[in-house]
């Protein structure tokens, strides 16, 4: 489900990047506030004065700005309807750079957005169904279990025409209950109508599930041992009794390919030698080197 994430008040910011390294270091200070807008997804507007920022750096704070809006602080899904305003800031005339006005740009961010109380939205479908009249209240059921809105029910001779607003993440597998609901005489349509803000029950659902994805993503590939084995389960790295991890998997390949190699006494046995040895087939002296039969 494309969630979006989005702020339901103003906040101001006023946040400083400095780092210094070798030689010229980072500097850029970026102020102003960030508000919620209803028309637009996002909006940059520049009102600073008396040349604190530099005009050449304008651009820079904007597309800071904008790479934050791909991956929201929040829960990480694209931020909409926000409008950035900045109205002061400083600048060095070493240290300044795009890069450190950036980085002050994604600062202020950060800052402003934590303080503008920021909710998730959800997509939310526009499903119209067409049933016969008998299936009315039945699937009008069906839709207020989904967390539907009924916008209107009209009927049209031996059939009727419901239509509701329902979010996306609740029309899983709607197709196959309205069929069993309606002995499969009902269809129905879905396309996008808006975006709706996620009840609170909901949006901590939504956070624990994003919170399992980044311990699961983090974990995933990871290398764990089980203390006093070398056998490894999946997504994990062998150890050998030095204590390297790949060397039991690594020797044993050696020794497959090149027997009687140094190390042999600390290494396991390899699998070469429990095979039995190969049976070569006695020859018939009554036949020839290619089996033909000598007169």
């Amino acid at each position: 489900v494309a969630y979006r994430e989005t702020i339901t008040q103003r906040a101001e910011f006023n946040y400083t990047h400095r780092k210094q390294t070798g030689g010229s270091g980072q500097y850029g200070r970026v102020a102003g506030w960030i508000e919620p807008i209803a028309d637009e997804e996002y909006v940059f507007d520049n009102k600073v004065t008396g040349g604190s920022i530099p005009t050449q750096f304008i651009a820079a704070c904007e597309k800071g700005f904008r790479a934050c809006l791909a991956k929201g602080p929040k829960m990480e899904f694209p931020v909409t309807g926000i409008k950035i305003v900045i109205n002061d800031g400083a600048s060095h005339t070493v240290d300044s750079s795009d890069i450190a006005f950036q980085a002050a740009a994604r600062g202020a961010f950060r800052e402003g957005y934590a303080k503008a109380k920021p909710v998730i939205h959800e997509p939310v479908m526009k499903v119209v169904v067409e049933t016969p009249t008998e299936f009315q209240g039945p699937v009008i059921g069906l839709m207020n279990q989904r967390r539907g809105m009924i916008v209107g029910a009209q009927d049209e001779g031996p059939m009727s025409v419901i239509e509701a607003h329902v979010p996306l993440a609740e029309m899983f597998g709607f197709s196959t209950v309205l069929r069993s609901s309606t002995q499969g005489k009902a269809q129905f349509t879905m396309e996008f109508a808006m975006y709706k803000l996620v009840p609170q029950s909901i949006a901590e659902k939504i956070a624990e599930e994003v919170a399992a994805r980044k311990k699961n993503g983090l974990s995933r590939g990871g290398h764990r041992h089980r203390p006093g084995t070398d056998q490894g389960e999946p997504g994990e790295c062998k150890v050998s009794r030095s204590g390297r991890p790949g060397a039991v998997r690594g020797a044993e390949f050696l020794r497959e390919r090149h027997p009687g190699s140094h190390g042999d006494a600390d290494l396991p046995v390899s699998r070469r030698e429990h095979q039995a040895p190969r049976q070569v087939p006695e020859r018939d002296e009554a036949r020839g080197p290619h089996g033909f039969q000598c007169l």
